[in-house]
Formats: C-alpha cells, structure tokens, sequence
C-alpha cells in the first residue's frame, strides 16, 4: 500500500479502514480470496444491526355526524379531551428499577404508554384497546396517580378489574368501549372526580349506571350510544354546566324521555340517530339554547317536523340522513336554515 493511501485511513474506526483495504485490493494480497470475502461480509453485517421500528403514532377520530349510522362520535366519544401533543409510543426499555415491573406488563398486553414528564416513574397515557390485558392484571397500574388517559376499549375487561384501579386520582378520559363493563362497572368511573371524557358505548350499561355518574362535575364528553338506555336518567344531569356532548345513537332513547336528554342546557352537539324519536321530540329539543350540531339520522322525523326545526337557528350542522324527509322539504329547510349544514 502506498503511505499516502495508509496515511489516509489512519485513525478511523477498524471496520472501515478494513472495508478500505478490501476495496483496494490490498487486504487481497494479504489474505486469500475466500477469507478476504468472509471478512467483508462479516463487517458489512457486522456494521448494520437490527433496529427497532419507530413508535407508530397514536391517531383520533372525531366524527359529530356520521351520515350512515346515526351515531356520532364512532366507536369513541367524539369530543374528548385533545390527545397529547407527543404521542405515547411502544415500549422500548425499562424506565428504571421502580417502574419496571408495570413496563413489563404493558408490553406483555401488547399496550402503548407515555411517562410523566414532571413525576418520573409514573405514566401519564395508557392505550390498552385491543390488547390482551386481563380483569386480574389491572392491578399493575393501581396507584398510578398521575394517568390522565386509560383507554380499555375492546379487551375483555368487566366490573370486577375496574374494581383493581385505585388511586387513579387525574384521570381525565377513560374509554371502556365495546367490553363487558355493566351498572356495577359505573361506580369505579363515578370516583374519577377528575373525568371529563368517557365512551361506554356498546357495554350493558343502562339507565341505572347512568345515574351513578351525576357526581361526575367536569364530565363533558360521554358517549354512551349502542347501550341499554332509555335516557331518563339523563334528567339527574340537568344542573350539569360542563356537559357539552352527548351520544345517545342507538339506544331506547323515545320521544318521552327525550325531555330528559332536553334539561341538560349546556349541550352543543347531541347524537340520537338511530332511535325511535319522531317529530314530536322536537317540541324538548328546541329548548336547547346551545346546540350547534345534531344527529336525528335513521329516526322517524319527517318533513312536517319543518316548523320546529326551522326555529332552531342556532345549528350549525343537522342530520337527517335515512329520515323520512323528502327531497323537497330538505331544499325548503336549507332555505330556512342557509348557516346549517344539512346531511340528507
């Protein structure tokens, strides 16, 4: 080799300046032609190890009206408070000695997690929908006082692992979507002084579970459609000032207990498509002074409902898809409300 070329691979690292040779052809005169190729082979698998996937991003839907379903929201509350700005992410270490324990078992259920920025140790977001989480394992995350967000829908999850989750004391959003969550589940989330968005939708939840969560003051999200409800027990949220969205889609929600639903004044968006109301629940609904949006999609509404809805200027979104509106009255309407975006 010349001292120039020897000069210039000095000092860097041994792989390179072997990888340096072997493309010179000088490594070549050295050793035989076999062991110079295994040697290249091993530094070029040598230098590129495996690595981790990036942490997938945590995405949210927010639907007010869904056009073929009547239910507002999906799957989840449509409106619960905004997801942290920095997506939790799969967990790729242990976080320290203390903590170690509850990582371990996050990526055993196959969750997503974030730490507390100001309380090291502690979480702050946990994502186990879907996961393989279990009643009798939730106790792994008692305690955690300062958990903003729990997100158990689509587990297996019933009453009795509520009843592992103590001293969950922040806890802002809980999702218990699509388990086996029931009235006696209701008494765990009516201790979250703290909540303020909650998705019970499609669980046993009835009336009776409902009425538990009046002691819930900064409740303002809760979606509660595909369950047992017939919406009287609404009426024990009437002097609740914070409660702005509702879900009622797809529940026994009828034109008699509408009147309940009507009593909550602060609503904005309300969902009761699906249910078995008619034009007569117009009489309760347009007392609403501060709904913006409503879902009526797949009730039995029709064009005579026309002189309520006409009043109710302060909409801004309607639905009255697969309703017995005709064409001609929905034209009529957008006429009378042009700063309402009617689907139809």
């Amino acid at each position: 080799m010349d001292s120039l070329e020897a000069d210039s691979i000095v000092g860097l690292p041994f792989f390179v300046q072997l990888s340096t040779l072997l493309i010179s052809g000088n490594l070549l005169r050295t050793f035989p032609l076999s062991l110079s190729f295994t040697l290249g082979v091993l530094l070029v698998f040598g230098a590129c190890g495996p690595r981790r996937d990036p942490s997938p991003a945590v995405s949210s839907q927010s639907e007010t009206l869904q056009n073929d379903t009547g239910e507002s929201g999906g799957q989840e509350s449509s409106a619960t408070p905004d997801s942290p700005a920095n997506p939790p992410q799969r967990p790729t270490s242990m976080q320290s000695s203390d903590d170690g324990d509850v990582i371990a078992a996050i990526e055993r259920w196959g969750g997503i997690y974030r730490m507390s920025e100001s309380h090291p140790g502690m979480l702050s977001v946990l994502l186990l929908n879907r996961s393989r989480v279990v009643d009798s394992e939730l106790v792994a995350i008692a305690g955690q006082s300062e958990l903003v967000m729990l997100d158990l829908a689509s587990t297996s999850i019933t009453n009795a692992g509520l009843n592992q989750l103590t001293g969950l004391t922040s806890l802002r959003t809980l999702k218990l979507s699509d388990t086996r969550v029931s009235d006696d589940g209701m008494r765990f989330v009516a201790s979250c002084e703290s909540l303020e968005g909650l998705a019970i939708n499609s669980t046993d939840v009835t009336d009776g579970g409902l009425r538990q969560l009046q002691v819930n003051r900064k409740l303002s999200d809760l979606n509660a459609s595909k369950t047992n409800i017939d919406g009287s027990a609404f009426s024990a949220f009437a002097d609740n000032a914070s409660l702005v969205t509702l879900d009622a889609s797809l529940t026994k929600v009828n034109d008699d207990t509408v009147k309940a639903i009507a009593s909550i004044e602060s609503l904005k968006t309300l969902g009761l498509g699906g249910t078995a109301i008619t034009n007569a629940a117009l009489t309760h609904l347009a007392e609403l002074p501060n709904l913006t949006a409503l879902n009526v999609a797949g009730s039995n509404m029709d064009d005579r409902g026309f002189e309520q809805f006409s009043q109710m200027t302060q909409l801004r979104r309607l639905g009255l898809v697969k309703t017995k509106w005709t064409a001609a009255g929905i034209e009529k309407l957008r006429r009378a409300l042009p700063n309402t975006r009617i689907d139809f």
